[in-house]
């Protein structure tokens, strides 16, 4: 309502180029959410959309899920990159407990 007269022309701004950079990903996550709910005069189209959340990730394995499958929504976009991060990040976790030494590979 107290909004100034270019307020949708800011907030489009600041969704294009709005970068995940060192923050998580569901703190970026947040801002696009955000900044698309406050979009409400004149939305943007799914195909707006969609490729500026893929650009403003940073590069790994989410972009690269994201650009292999093409999601048609920023909801999809959204679900794909945080089940490929989920996965990721398990992957990068231990399976053994302890301080020993890790097993060694044998060739």
């Amino acid at each position: 309502m107290y909004q100034p007269p270019n307020n949708e022309v800011l907030l489009q701004g600041r969704f294009f180029s709005a970068r995940q950079g060192k923050r998580s990903l569901q703190q970026y996550v947040q801002e696009m959410r955000s900044l698309c709910a406050a979009m409400t005069q004149q939305p943007l189209p799914e195909s707006v959309k969609v490729p500026a959340f893929m650009n403003g990730l940073r590069h790994g394995p989410s972009r690269q899920a994201l650009f292999r499958n093409m999601p048609s929504t920023m909801e999809e976009a959204i679900s794909i990159a945080i089940v490929e991060e989920q996965s990721f990040n398990s992957g990068l976790s231990t399976p053994w407990k302890g301080g020993g030494e890790k097993p060694a590979l044998k060739v």
